[in-house]
């Protein structure tokens, strides 16, 4: 299967092709668009790509790239490895053990 272009929106041949990206996009998603539907995400994808489009008209020399527009610090926890309990220990709360790998819990 080929990639198609991206939107462009013009003459009626690229209309068709947007049609098709708008397809292809839907299959890809797996979802079912009505025509209604369809037209109204290829107007959609044509305004984001024409921001893009302007936003690639900046001068960004000599700007280093953020991940974020903040500098924050994480609040997540640090990877730290842990024992965990044996099988026969962790399950034993379960009031009725399914296998190995899975218990049912249920209220007493």
């Amino acid at each position: 299967m080929t990639t198609p272009q991206l939107l462009t929106c013009a003459s009626p041949s690229e209309q068709h092709s947007d049609r098709l990206t708008i397809e292809h996009l839907a299959a890809l998603a797996r979802i079912r668009l009505t025509a209604d539907e369809q037209a109204a995400v290829a107007e959609h994808l044509h305004r984001m790509l024409s921001y893009i489009e302007k936003l690639r008209e900046v001068n960004t020399e000599g700007i280093e790239p953020m991940a974020h527009a903040v500098d924050i610090v994480t609040s997540l926890r640090g990877d730290e490895v842990h024992q965990y309990a044996k099988h026969r220990s962790a399950i034993a709360d379960c009031s009725g053990a399914y296998s190995r790998f899975l218990c049912r819990i249920t209220d007493h």
